[in-house]
């Protein structure tokens, strides 16, 4: 009784795959091995394209400067424990945000550079610590020398 309930558990996957608009292959490779099946985005693709073309929302928020915020419009699925989207929606989505390719890039230029300043603030405040630390250092040895 087992093997038929995995059986047809087995046959309703390859049904559910072939009912997709690629016809049981990966819709980018045209592989019919390692499927998955993405119904929010009514497609399947192979594992290896699945890396390729989808990106998690740390990933998202990085590489198009997206907020949490903005993805939450998006459509979007779940592998394993996290939200997976299509490279090519973020992308379509951030160039729409931010007027086009030459505004995104603008974006990601000042977050860069933002980003280095503040790790130009941190290293500073980090020396100035230091600093202050072998300072009392020095005066509690002076003050103190048999301690």
């Amino acid at each position: 009784m087992a093997t038929n309930a995995t059986q047809e558990n087995q046959q309703a996957k390859e049904a559910a795959v072939r009912a997709h608009p690629c016809g049981g292959r990966c819709c980018e490779c045209g592989t019919s091995r390692g499927l998955e099946t993405f119904d929010t985005f009514r497609f399947s693709m192979c594992r290896l394209c699945a890396a390729v073309y989808l990106m998690n929302k740390t990933q998202a928020m990085e590489t198009f400067a997206l907020s949490p915020r903005d993805l939450r419009d998006l459509p979007f699925c779940f592998r394993g424990r996290r939200y997976c989207f299509l490279k090519t929606m973020l992308q379509e989505y951030a160039c729409q945000k931010y007027g086009g390719s030459e505004g995104l890039e603008q974006k990601l230029e000042r977050r860069q550079e933002q980003r280095e300043q503040r790790e130009e603030a941190n290293e500073s405040v980090l020396l100035d610590a230091k600093f202050l630390f072998a300072g009392l250092m020095v005066l509690a040895v002076h003050r103190f020398p048999f301690a």
